[in-house]
């Protein structure tokens, strides 16, 4: 996701139950650089209907959930920058 600018798109991790120490030295030593909220009741994958990890969603301009994908599949990551880059486009054309 680092060809999205940082001033238009927000990237948010959110761990699920584990302690902020353990998450702070997993994304430590992966050297990943954005944001993680604890989810420590799991109250937000309730939320989200989450039922597998990695659990993905985004979320567009108008606050509605615009894309979802549950699980590792191969070619996700292109899709969520698709569905980004679609929502940027909306955006811009507004």
């Amino acid at each position: 996701m680092k060809p999205f600018d940082s001033k238009k798109v927000k990237f948010i991790g959110v761990n699920q139950g584990e302690e902020a120490a353990q998450v702070k030295r997993f994304i430590e030593q992966r050297g990943w650089k954005f944001a993680v909220a604890l989810d420590a009741t799991q109250s937000v994958a309730q939320q989200f209907g989450v039922t597998g990890i990695p659990h993905t969603v985004i979320i567009g301009p108008d606050g509605k959930v615009a894309w979802i994908n549950t699980g590792y599949r191969p070619g996700a990551e292109k899709d969520a920058a698709a569905a980004v880059s679609k929502l940027l486009e909306g955006a811009v054309q507004k």
